[in-house]
């Protein structure tokens, strides 16, 4: 009779420490209020919000049964596709354990993703939308956290924070921007009120950049830049448009801009002002960068199509386009302030009247030949020699 009592009292004991288990498992990961997760749709993502991560180590984000990414920290987390029918979040424990925290159907969303998602949207993002653009990605703006961008949808929603720091995420596809705004494309980023903040590309690219506002002064990627820095990313198969000061980085760096170890390759045209990197420049620097395709305007250079004035340099750069104007910068008349050139070098086979810079031709600038003309430029550190073509930057 002892034997059975205890054994009774054995199985509850053991029951009601199951069941405590149980619930403090379902309290901490088991539901979407408990577990501090939200699923919302953006016009260009889809977006995960953790605000409690609970006892689990990390948590498992699934696209229709297909895990899409790990989060392991709280915030906002972007994801990669726009095609989910429904979306998972799954608390992984330590023991290799799987508990259903959050699941969606995608079609309950109040927005979702438009235009293809992504890279290529077709899509351009309303003014209205950069907020919640911003609020969908990872980071918080500030240059210790900065935003970071992994479509052309939120590139565009820089506008909405001018002053903030940026990086790339990944490789964006902007091929679809030639469809946004009835035609016009990319909206340039501070047209209207500068942009001062830092965009850091990580050594991605933006490819298939398009830009037709031809009536616009301050064109390009950003329109008009004071004390910003754009570092670390190529413009690839850019096609930009403007009238006076347009650049494929920037349209008009108005005071002490930077901009470093990036490229443009593409078309670049304008009435007046108009450079492969820079349109306008006043004071700043410019340092390892390259420009190859067509600038063309009645002020036009391969790097820089004006300099207006301060104290500025450029160095450790070089240019390959077919110029309608000058190649470097412009000549002499239409330089003010004070720029110095270190190791700048142009090719002067291409199409380029006067230069600024040293000319070489397009045989001592490519293959190793580069590495002995080329003083100056760190091979094997910040620049790499390439079999038949140009100098091409380390991280690319």
């Amino acid at each position: 009779m002892v034997g059975v009592i205890l054994m009774v009292v054995i199985t509850v004991i053991l029951a009601a420490i199951i069941a405590a288990f149980v619930m403090d498992l379902g309290g901490t990961m088991g539901s979407t209020t408990s577990a501090g997760v939200e699923i919302k749709g953006t016009s260009t993502a889809y977006v995960v919000t953790v605000l409690d991560m609970g006892s689990a180590p990390e948590l498992s984000v699934l696209c229709d049964g297909t895990e899409e990414t790990t989060i392991t920290s709280v915030g906002t987390h972007s994801l990669s596709t726009t095609s989910c029918s429904e979306i998972s979040v799954i608390a992984d424990d330590d023991d290799g354990d799987s508990t259903l925290v959050s699941s969606v159907n995608t079609s309950e969303l109040a927005v979702t993703p438009s235009g293809g998602g992504g890279g290529g949207a077709t899509t351009a993002p309303d003014e209205s939308e950069y907020s919640t653009l911003l609020s969908g990605m990872d980071g918080t703006g500030d240059c210790a956290d900065p935003y970071v961008i992994t479509d052309s949808q939120e590139l565009q929603a820089m506008r909405g924070d001018r002053d903030a720091c940026y990086e790339l995420g990944n490789d964006i596809d902007a091929s679809g921007t030639e469809e946004w705004n009835g035609g016009a494309g990319f909206y340039p980023v501070g047209e209207e009120t500068e942009f001062s903040g830092e965009f850091e590309g990580q050594g991605h690219t933006i490819s298939g950049l398009y830009i037709n506002r031809p009536s616009k002064n301050d064109v390009g990627l950003f329109g008009a830049v004071t004390d910003g820095t754009v570092s670390n990313v190529g413009v690839t198969a850019a096609n930009i448009t403007g009238a006076d000061r347009v650049g494929g980085l920037i349209g008009n760096a108005e005071t002490g801009g930077q901009v470093n170890e990036s490229y443009v390759d593409g078309e670049i045209s304008g009435t007046d002002y108009v450079g492969g990197i820079i349109g306008r420049q006043y004071g700043g620097t410019i340092e390892n960068v390259y420009s190859v395709g067509t600038v063309s305007g009645s002020t036009a250079g391969g790097l820089v199509g004006y300099f207006a004035g301060g104290s500025g340099s450029i160095s450790t750069s070089y240019t390959a386009t077919d110029s309608s104007d000058n190649q470097v910068l412009v000549d002499g008349s239409a330089i003010s302030g004070d720029v110095t050139l270190s190791n700048v070098y142009f090719d002067e086979t291409t199409d380029g009247t006067e230069s600024v810079g040293t000319g070489l031709t397009t045989s001592e600038m490519q293959g190793s030949a580069a590495e002995s003309k080329m003083d100056g430029f760190n091979f094997g550190g910040t620049w790499e020699t390439q079999t038949g073509d140009y100098p091409a930057l380390a991280w690319e």
